[in-house]
């Protein structure tokens, strides 16, 4: 994975990537949801990627969510969306306010025969 940002750029603005998810998810219909939670407490804003480096199966998408959850309910709460995946690629989503103190993905994916996807999503957390 390649970032946008050196390791001294990051840290001179006070700013730390976070790896929230990478790897190859399959199964049309499988939907996995917060099992790598991160504490990102002490940051308010970022910038979350996603990276699509390959994608197999027929008609594949891929879903893919960032939450937050709330602080004293079990419940998680939808921050970012990004635009549904049918192929390889990238985007960017800035989250300029109200980060949380733990967030996770929720991922879905579709298709048809054997939909596969292998793909990574990480945030830069800064602090206001």
């Amino acid at each position: 994975m390649q970032y946008v940002y050196s390791k001294a750029e990051l840290e001179q603005y006070g700013r730390q990537i976070i790896l929230l998810y990478d790897g190859t998810t399959a199964g049309a219909g499988a939907t996995d949801t917060h099992t790598d939670a991160k504490f990102v407490g002490p940051y308010k804003e970022a910038d979350f990627y996603i990276v699509c480096s390959a994608k197999s199966g027929t008609d594949p998408t891929l879903d893919v969510l960032v939450e937050t959850k709330h602080p004293t309910l079990d419940k998680w709460f939808t921050i970012v969306t990004f635009a549904q995946l049918v192929d390889v690629g990238q985007e960017r989503k800035v989250l300029a306010a109200n980060l949380g103190d733990t967030i996770a993905i929720k991922k879905t994916v579709g298709g048809t025969v054997t939909p596969t996807f292998t793909f990574s999503v990480y945030a830069v957390v800064k602090a206001k």
